[in-house]
This record gives structure tokens, C-alpha cells and sequence, in this order.
């Protein structure tokens, strides 16, 4: 008995479908950042007073020279990756404006609810201070 072996084209990859190991490294990255945040010795708003979360102070440097860099590095790279999965979701012959379109309809209600909630937050925080706090924002 003849066998015939045929091979079967496997489909080119859908460019709409996700990318969770990007994703996993684009959340790598902003914990890159965070990190990097919670390094920092002195607060950069004035008074540049201390917020080292560590009591031992040995530990803060060790930490802080461990991830100086990782908040810089992890910006640049969200950035990059991003870019890539942004170009990767695009569809094939889409023109700009709809591909925009879409992006907008997709992010701009979270900032308009995250607007909101910051707005009442801070009208929240500020409600028992001294009335000339008030008038400098």
C-alpha cells in the first residue's frame, strides 16, 4: 500500500490575535519602573525630604544601586514594546484614521472615568485644608 504524505500549509499568524508573553514583558517592565521608584532616598518634590521605605539604611543603598537604572531602562522598553504590539494590532489594509478611531474609542472612556475619580479624590484630600491651599491650584 502507497502512503502520500501531504503537507498542509499552516496560516500565516493573525496579526489581531494577542501576544500574553509581550504583555507578561510590558508588565515586567512597569514593575521595572515601580521598583525604581521605591529606591529613591529623597522625594523629588521639595522639600526632598527622605522616603526610603527601608529602615536599614544599608539595605536602602544596596537597593538603590541594584535599580538605579532599572526605571530608565524599563521606560524605554515599555515604550519600544508597545510601539510593536501597537504596530502588530493594526489590521492589513486599514487606513490611519480608522486604526486612530479605534484606539480612541478603546482608551479614551478609561481617562475620562480615571479623570473623574482623580478630580474627586482630590477634592476629597483637600477638603479639610486651610482656605489658602485652595487658591493656589
Amino acid at each position: 500500500m502507497e502512503r502520500i504524505l501531504t503537507s498542509t500549509p499552516t496560516a500565516p499568524p493573525d496579526s489581531g490575535s494577542r501576544l500574553p508573553s509581550l504583555t507578561g514583558l510590558r508588565f515586567l517592565a512597569a514593575l521595572s519602573v515601580f521598583l525604581f521608584h521605591s529606591s529613591l532616598a529623597s522625594s523629588p518634590i521639595p522639600p526632598n525630604g527622605p522616603v526610603t521605605p527601608f529602615a536599614d539604611q544599608g539595605f536602602a543603598h544596596g537597593y538603590a544601586a541594584v535599580l538605579g537604572h532599572a526605571g530608565p531602562l524599563g521606560v524605554s522598553f515599555f515604550f519600544v514594546l508597545s510601539g510593536f504590539v501597537l504596530t502588530w494590532s493594526s489590521r492589513p489594509g486599514e487606513p490611519a484614521r480608522a486604526f486612530l478611531r479605534r484606539r480612541v474609542v478603546k482608551i479614551y472612556p478609561n481617562h475620562v472615568v480615571m479623570w473623574a475619580v482623580a478630580l474627586l479624590l482630590f477634592a476629597w484630600a483637600t477638603a479639610g485644608l486651610e482656605p489658602g491651599f485652595r487658591t493656589c491650584y
